[in-house]
């Protein structure tokens, strides 16, 4: 059994998706918000996905690899989660 799973549906391609903990990405937006995304294997585009569907800790697992390429930047200390 997965620890957390959702079904999701494409916003291009209306595939309807089963997105799990390894799917979830974590962007940052112009203006330094962050944002969750997971790619669609049908048509290869992101799709954001409502934060408030994921976990706290997978948030945080998401948000820890992102930390790798911020090197230095105080955002990743701003936005703990």
């Amino acid at each position: 059994m997965k620890e957390w799973e959702i079904v999701y549906t494409c916003k291009r391609c209306e595939a309807l998706l089963k997105v799990e903990k390894e799917d979830i990405e974590t962007k940052i937006k112009r203006n330094k918000d962050l944002y969750y995304t997971f790619k669609c294997p049908c048509c290869n585009i992101e799709n954001e996905i409502y934060s408030k569907l994921i976990p706290a800790k997978i948030k945080i697992k998401s948000l820890k690899k992102l930390s790798i390429y911020l090197k230095g930047r105080k955002l990743y200390e701003r936005n703990k989660i």
